[in-house]
């Protein structure tokens, strides 16, 4: 109970910190922000409260039946005119090259299976300059929670891990996330953990170098 009261807290906490640092970094640029993974749209409704009247948010996701939630929760808060909604699947994402500065997911990669292909969808759209930032579910040595994770049998082996031609970002260690992130094209920038006592965590990444994959 004291885990899971303390998750929750470490969630609100992170998308807070998210809300702001996507908010500035599309004011800082073009006003746009491309979101992946969407789901029933927890991060975007409240971002959409956040960013100015002139911004432009898509919001994108595999299934259209959450979407078309968002879709009716953001028409009676007033803010769907700043939003445009797509049914797209993360590892195919139909965007030209270099078409966006800001990306962002909330627990979305999560929930993508074989995340390396999202990713590297991430880096093709990404402008050379540009940023995705994104809360995940991993996990760094030394923290009380993988003690527990691992009596329970929850907490995935990164040599393993790192060996699978198919995975997905939930449980991982923050080790892989780094190798992986590499070979998609992108650099961890920073990671920030709202509490050493949890698994949840936000990483913002940029391309490594300019891109030059076809669509």
């Amino acid at each position: 109970m004291v885990y899971q009261r303390a998750q929750k807290a470490a969630t609100q906490k992170t998308k807070h910190k998210l809300f702001d640092i996507v908010s500035r970094s599309s004011a800082a640029s073009d006003n746009m922000v491309l979101d992946v993974a969407t789901g029933m749209g927890t991060f975007l409704a409240q971002l959409l409260e956040k960013c100015s009247a002139d911004a432009s948010i898509i919001g994108t996701d595999i299934d259209e039946k959450p979407l078309r939630g968002l879709m009716n929760k953001t028409a009676k808060a007033g803010t769907y005119p700043k939003l445009s909604l797509m049914v797209a699947d993360a590892k195919h994402l139909c965007f030209q090259n270099n078409a966006f500065f800001t990306v962002s997911s909330f627990f979305g990669f999560d929930n993508v299976s074989e995340t390396a292909l999202a990713f590297k969808q991430v880096s093709r759209v990404l402008q050379d300059d540009g940023h995705v930032f994104f809360t995940s579910l991993w996990y760094e040595e030394g923290q009380r929670v993988c003690g527990l994770l691992r009596n329970v049998g929850l907490l995935r082996s990164p040599v393993k891990l790192h060996s699978r031609k198919h995975w997905t970002g939930q449980g991982l260690f923050l080790t892989v996330w780094k190798k992986r992130i590499l070979e998609f094209g992108l650099i961890i920038r920073w990671t920030c953990y709202p509490s050493m006592e949890t698994s949840i965590g936000m990483l913002s990444c940029m391309p490594t170098s300019p891109n030059t994959e076809d669509s």
